[in-house]
């Protein structure tokens, strides 16, 4: 995540928590309240999507790891559907 984004968004996480701690001066039909309630979802919105987008960003970085440690320790196989597939070459040449 970029600086400037990490700090917008504990910003706006304190921004909330100051709206939680100090209920007494925003009452519960005020413009205040909602407006604090809707960036308390929004915050929690962003969370789940950030912790989403670095799990998914560390699944592909397994991955890709163990996928070259399988190459490094089995030789290719040969798998018979290659055969099959050099007899059609030679039946329809590429032109």
């Amino acid at each position: 995540m970029e600086r400037r984004i990490f700090f917008t968004t504990d910003m706006i996480g304190r921004v909330v928590e100051f709206g939680a701690t100090h209920p007494e001066f925003f009452p519960k039909d005020s413009l205040g309240a909602q407006t604090f309630e809707g960036l308390g979802t929004a915050l929690s919105k962003l969370s789940g999507h950030a912790i989403a987008q670095l799990s998914e960003e560390n699944a592909v970085r397994i991955n890709a790891k163990a996928r070259a440690e399988a190459r490094e320790l089995y030789p290719p196989l040969h798998l018979p559907h290659d055969d099959h597939s050099r007899g059609l070459d030679e039946f329809n040449p590429r032109l």
